[in-house]
């Protein structure tokens, strides 16, 4: 079946999505998914004890009480063809249900909405009449509505490639491609030995996965290959005073990969001033909430710290 994660996931990293819909593969929960599951758990106990108070008359979903018009449904598990969705509610909105879904985390993210999206799409093809727009509940029971119909051209292009896994009986397996979501997700580990193996482009955290296949089309596939392309440039005179914004060239850093060496592309002119402040900030930026903030004052040789 296709769920909401597999959705997601596809939008992440298609071997990821590959692996979640195609294999039996589970890989390993990143600590960090683990705590945003019970944050979640926390936030769906406290909306459910809101939306009971709130709104009498609320009960656990079933087909019964969806053909009665219960004005909400509890804890809603729907399959429709090859899909299936849970989400924690849906509300009666004038004519048709509106999904809820509970998350843990204050601020709400693309892959949240895309989420949303997708279960507004099963729930509509499920009451044959399109839910508009869906609620995200955050951190501290905050509501966020969210349009869906904007949602649903991306859905159907992405539910059109998984359908196509599907149908075939032997699909194609993505390649490797590491990303930003690596670091969380359940197979980096696989992944990472693979790109490791077959020294991969991808390797370069500061390439990204369109930079990777304008490369793999000019048939260069490893670091190793890479770090040949790299060519010392003629330094251009200027003049006294104007500065020249240096480029980041992955060529480089595949060169010093290989080399096991540290490359300068230009020496930095460093300025030294009578009083020089260095600060750190903490905090937890999903909340905006910052609770450290440390500043260094130099003054000559003295330094004050708050």
């Amino acid at each position: 079946m296709i769920t909401p994660e597999i959705v997601v996931a596809n939008t992440q990293c298609k071997l990821k999505a590959y692996f979640l819909l195609c294999t039996d593969k589970k890989g390993k929960s990143h600590e960090y998914i683990s705590i945003l599951q019970n944050e979640t758990s926390r936030n769906r106990s406290e909306y459910f004890n809101k939306i009971k108070t709130e709104m009498t008359g609320s009960e656990p979903y079933s087909p019964k009480g969806m053909k009665r018009g219960i004005p909400a449904l509890l804890e809603v598990t729907l399959s429709f063809d090859d899909l299936e969705i849970y989400t924690d509610a849906i509300i009666k909105k004038r004519n048709f249900y509106s999904p809820v879904l509970v998350v843990g985390t204050q601020k709400i993210n693309k892959e949240q909405r895309l989420q949303l999206g997708f279960i507004g799409h099963v729930l509509s093809k499920f009451q044959k009449k399109k839910a508009v727009s869906g609620t995200i509940v955050g951190k501290g029971n905050k509501k966020h509505t969210i349009k869906l119909e904007t949602l649903y051209k991306e859905i159907r292009y992405i539910l059109k490639n998984l359908k196509m896994w599907r149908q075939n009986s032997k699909p194609e397996t993505p390649p490797v491609m590491l990303n930003n979501n690596c670091p969380i997700c359940p197979f980096r580990d696989g992944c990472k030995a693979k790109a490791e193996e077959r020294d991969d482009l991808s390797l370069l955290g500061s390439l990204t996965n369109k930079a990777v296949l304008k490369y793999q089309k000019k048939g260069i596939f490893t670091v190793n290959q890479l770090s040949y392309l790299f060519r010392p440039r003629k330094r251009r005179k200027r003049k006294k005073g104007t500065k020249t914004s240096i480029r980041f060239r992955p060529e480089l850093q595949a060169l010093a990969i290989r080399t096991k060496k540290i490359y300068i592309q230009e020496l930095p002119e460093l300025s030294k001033c009578e009083v020089e402040l260095f600060m750190d900030i903490e905090g937890i930026p999903d909340q905006d909430f910052f609770y450290l903030i440390g500043l260094l004052v130099i003054i000559g040789n003295k330094l004050f710290f708050h």
